[in-house]
């Protein structure tokens, strides 16, 4: 499963019920704990033109207000607990290998990533992070994510690339 943003989050929640490795860039993982420490926030849509392509939004820092929104939309306003709808309590020692990339500063916090990290290592689950400066977020480092996540993938479905 490959997915950045919400798409993210939701590959790594498909990966888990399909038993496959995972590539998430800039995935919302932390739900629960973004709503607990963020009670006062009021939720606000992102409006884009439809013609601006996702990479050349600019999603440079944190939005916690876009953060929260996108939170409610992924919750169905919270109908689905924010604690079901945080992963970390439903990754096991049989979850697949997992690729994470997120920036330093961008729209969704690298403590996340840590987080992430630290459950998928207590579980001898095997997970490659990719840290990047600054705050693009999902497609808007694509450029620098891609080799990695492609080796990655190539990696642990042990693919032979013809030569």
């Amino acid at each position: 499963m490959w997915g950045a943003s919400s798409g993210g989050n939701i590959a790594l929640e498909a990966a888990q019920l399909l038993a496959t490795p995972t590539v998430s860039w800039s995935g919302l993982n932390d739900l629960a704990g973004f709503m607990a420490t963020h009670p006062d926030v009021v939720g606000k849509q992102l409006i884009i033109g439809a013609d601006v392509k996702s990479k050349d939004i600019d999603q440079d820092g944190e939005n916690q207000a876009y953060y929260k929104w996108l939170v409610d939309n992924l919750t169905a306003n919270g109908q689905v607990p924010y604690e079901t709808a945080t992963i970390y309590d439903r990754l096991t020692p049989a979850t697949k290998p997992v690729f994470i990339a997120n920036s330093m500063t961008e729209l969704v916090p690298v403590g996340e990533v840590a987080t992430l990290m630290d459950r998928l290592i207590t579980l001898g689950v095997g997970v490659e992070t990719l840290v990047l400066p600054g705050g693009r977020h999902g497609e808007g480092y694509m450029a620098d994510a891609l080799p990695a996540s492609i080796a990655f993938v190539i990696r642990v479905l042990d693919l032979r690339v013809a030569s």
